[in-house]
């Protein structure tokens, strides 16, 4: 399993910094060693001290005796060097010289750090066999209503019914530990965004997901959508062996595209329990888009006002054949709870049972090390 502890374009941005710092790092070290080097072979010529040990060549024999030296003996001194063959290599080789000595360990510290940083991003989890986890024999699905009037403003201290729907999901997984969770949103469309799941962490971390939708995306609420994956997700719990299937349906049950209530009524042979959980006050609420101005009604441009519809919602706990429970506070849901714990087995996990571990501890120590390396080397050439 891999969970990015970044999100991807900040860890794109990261990377391509730390490769451009070394792209700059490489080029200044070989312009700064290259003219250190002919300063250093110009002074070695100019004392007139040879490079080898060698011995020179004599004078040709037509060169007169006291004509001075030739053009070819003479001293080179200062940068009359660069004229010499032998010297143009050694200038020619000087800056990849340097590449070499600073270079090139600096660019592979930088692309340690991406590499490590990259890694660390990744989140990468080992599978460990959990002989001492203890499991129940239950599927809990989630159905979450995330049409845009789950935003009005009238949950339980003032906060909107969407914020009090997630929060009594994460109450109930709190209680349930040990079984199986999934969910499902639904708006204008259902989507299945946990399967059943004993990773009770991955199911609170696929709440995240659950955004308000767009008010111009909005088409209003049918209660109808999420059918289809619901009786996909209860079909796969059914075929399990001696498991038991609980669903928590939550909505202000308003219906407001115009199409009325299906039946519900076959998918409740696969339910063993759970309730449909209710939101909202019969005094309604008002609600607010993204950037906080109040959505208005189309037709008459007044602040749109949204109320709980209680006769769609026992309608719909009926078919189930489940109990209707209004979520005034988040304890009304408690009795249901202690009904399905008493029902429900427990199971000592054994040698196939696998938990998954973090492995990141594996590749921040490197990643410090490199960091602090580069630091003190910084410091060290006065550059911080």
């Amino acid at each position: 399993m891999m969970q990015p502890i970044l999100p991807i374009p900040l860890a794109a941005a990261l990377a391509a910094g730390a490769v451009s710092a070394a792209a700059r790092h490489l080029v200044r070290d070989s312009r700064t060693d290259a003219p250190q080097m002919i300063n250093r072979l110009s002074g070695a010529e100019g004392s007139g001290q040879p490079e080898s040990s060698a011995p020179r060549k004599k004078n040709k024999p037509d060169e007169a005796e006291g004509s001075g030296p030739s053009e070819s003996s003479a001293p080179r001194r200062g940068n009359s060097f660069l004229s010499g063959e032998g010297a143009e290599a050694r200038v020619s080789y000087a800056p990849r010289r340097g590449m070499l000595r600073v270079g090139i360990p600096r660019f592979m510290r930088i692309l340690g750090i991406v590499a490590f940083a990259f890694l660390l991003n990744l989140r990468i989890q080992r599978p460990v066999p959990d002989r001492d986890a203890e499991f129940r024999n239950i599927d809990v699905l989630f159905v979450l209503d995330d049409t845009l009037s789950m935003y009005a403003k009238d949950g339980r201290d003032g906060k909107t019914r969407m914020a009090d729907a997630v929060s009594d999901c994460q109450h109930i997984i709190s209680r349930l530990g040990g079984g199986s969770f999934g969910l499902i949103k639904f708006d204008n469309q259902s989507l299945i965004l946990a399967p059943f799941t004993q990773d009770a962490d991955n199911v609170n971390d696929a709440f995240l997901a659950v955004q308000q939708p767009d008010s111009y995306y909005a088409q209003g609420t049918s209660l109808n959508v999420p059918y289809e994956d619901m009786e996909e997700l209860l079909l796969s719990s059914s075929k399990k062996e001696d498991r038991k299937c609980f669903v928590f349906f939550l909505s202000d049950g308003e219906i407001t595209d115009g199409t009325s209530l299906s039946s519900y009524a076959a998918l409740a042979r696969y339910v063993d329990g759970g309730a449909v959980l209710g939101y909202g006050t019969a005094a309604g609420g008002k609600m607010t888009d993204g950037y906080g101005y109040p959505i208005r009604d189309p037709e008459t441009y007044a602040e749109a006002v949204s109320r709980i519809d209680e006769t769609s919602l026992r309608q719909l706990a009926s078919d189930l054949g489940v109990d209707y429970i209004a979520q005034t506070q988040q304890s009304n849901v408690d009795a249901e709870l202690r009904m399905i714990e008493a029902s429900a087995e427990s199971i000592r996990g054994n040698g196939r049972t696998v938990i998954y571990e973090d492995t990141y501890y594996y590749f921040a120590v490197p990643l410090f090390l490199l960091l602090v390396w580069e630091l003190v080397l910084l410091i060290r050439e006065r550059r911080l």
